[in-house]
């Protein structure tokens, strides 16, 4: 875990999570719920545990120096805000007034937060494109069962002595081509 923050807000304390990533890493619910990308809720159900606390976001957070990709000359201030952007974290957070003021204190109707990928319309609802973003507590709780599930299973079948090479692939995305061991499993990237 790089980092944990927690907010104590109305009696409740509230655990965001965050991971620091190279490489262009993407929170994909998809991905945690085939069983691939179990890291962020992992270590919330693990924090969530031993404070006794809920939780309030997780997030991959980009550390590469980025690269704008620009033909135009950007003055200091466009050029600052375009490099900002890059900084956005992905991943999720809890759907409550308390959590989201305390992830971002911009984010309000009609806007967008540069930290977190949510956006609220004018209405006060939570636009389209960010409602994946925003879990409810039940979501929240369920997802982390459902991690928990997935980590038993395959705890289990390893203690069975079961170690068939099983790499996740989808699309052109495949781990086999950045390992060293593939005359052991057989599998190639």
């Amino acid at each position: 875990m790089d980092r944990v923050d927690i907010l104590e807000a109305d009696g409740e304390a509230y655990v965001k999570i965050i991971d620091y990533k190279s490489g262009g890493t993407k929170f994909n619910m998809d991905e945690v719920r085939q069983g691939v990308q179990l890291q962020l809720m992992l270590y919330m159900n693990v924090v969530t545990a031993l404070r006794g606390a809920k939780p309030g976001g997780m997030f991959y957070f980009p550390i590469d120096d980025p690269i704008l990709a620009t033909d135009v000359a950007l003055g200091d201030e466009a050029r600052e805000d375009a490099r900002f952007k890059q900084f956005k974290m992905s991943g999720v957070a809890l759907d409550s007034p308390v959590t989201m003021a305390g992830l971002d204190r911009t984010l309000g109707p009609g806007g967008a937060s540069g930290v977190i990928p949510v956006a609220v319309n004018k209405d006060g609802r939570y636009s389209k494109a960010s409602q994946a973003a925003a879990l409810s507590m039940d979501e929240f709780i369920a997802l982390g069962q459902l991690v928990n599930g997935i980590i038993m299973e395959l705890g289990g079948r390893m203690t069975d002595g079961d170690i068939t090479a099983m790499p996740y692939t989808r699309g052109l995305k495949c781990p086999c081509k950045y390992c060293d061991l593939g005359a052991i499993c057989k599998m190639k990237g």
